[in-house]
């Protein structure tokens, strides 16, 4: 598993420990040699912002990630649209 995991929740929701749990499980055994990772959850409109911002698709997505050189990198949720 990641060594160092930041959650952070803007949602507005709680997210479940299960959730997160099993998010971080099936990804420490995909990426093992890296050592932080930070997971986001944001509601609509900043994820939409996000999605225009890097991708030029102006609209919500579910899920954005963004490497980072030494670190597992960075892993953006939308709430409500990965809850569809």
């Amino acid at each position: 598993m990641a060594s160092h995991v930041t959650i952070i929740n803007k949602s507005g929701k709680r997210v479940p420990l299960k959730v997160l749990k099993a998010l971080c499980l099936k990804l420490s055994k995909r990426f093992k040699n890296r050592d932080e990772l930070t997971i986001t959850f944001l509601k609509t409109t900043p994820a939409k912002k996000l999605n225009r911002q890097f991708r030029g698709k102006n609209y919500a997505t579910d899920v954005l990630s963004f490497e980072a050189p030494q670190a597992l990198g960075d892993i953006v949720l939308c709430e409500p649209v990965a809850r569809k």
